[in-house]
């Protein structure tokens, strides 16, 4: 039996493993993932350095005063990779290395962690600050109460 991998796939199994391929990875998955926020909060867009600052905890608050929570996928999910490629430009390994200083630094309250864009969005909705990333399907039929928040270059 023939296994037949995309070029996608390929990059994620290459992300997974340690192999550098921020770049290549952040072009084949750049339409594929969206950030989203409980549409309780205010905010309508961020830029990138907006989001870095948020998903490593340099931004505790939203505009509208509520508590940043950050949602996040395991290591090896598209959605990580996505967020470390596109909003990092690094690995999901190395993003995930620096949040984990920020936390034990105490500058970063602990992301809630989830296994699907499914359950990033079911998180999402439940907390009033929450930030997540999850994929088009997803974002496509989102819950209401949960809207995508723009991320502008």
């Amino acid at each position: 039996m023939k296994t037949i991998m995309t070029r996608r796939t390929l990059l994620i199994a290459l992300a997974a493993l340690g192999v550098d391929v921020a770049v290549r990875a952040r072009d084949a998955l750049a339409a594929d993932c969206v950030l989203i926020k409980n549409a309780k909060n205010p905010t309508a867009a961020l830029s990138k350095s907006e989001a870095r600052k948020i998903f490593t905890g340099a931004t505790k608050q939203w505009s509208g005063g509520s508590v940043v929570q950050v949602v996040l996928g395991e290591e090896a999910a598209p959605e990580t990779q996505w967020l470390a490629a596109r909003v990092f430009g690094t690995s999901a390994k190395d993003m995930l290395s620096k949040m984990k200083q920020e936390i034990f630094r105490g500058e970063m309250k602990r992301p809630v962690m989830v296994k699907s864009s499914a359950d990033t969005a079911q998180a999402v909705l439940s907390r009033d600050g929450a930030i997540g990333v999850v994929d088009g399907a997803t974002a496509a039929n989102l819950p209401a109460g949960v809207v995508v928040l723009k991320m502008n270059e």
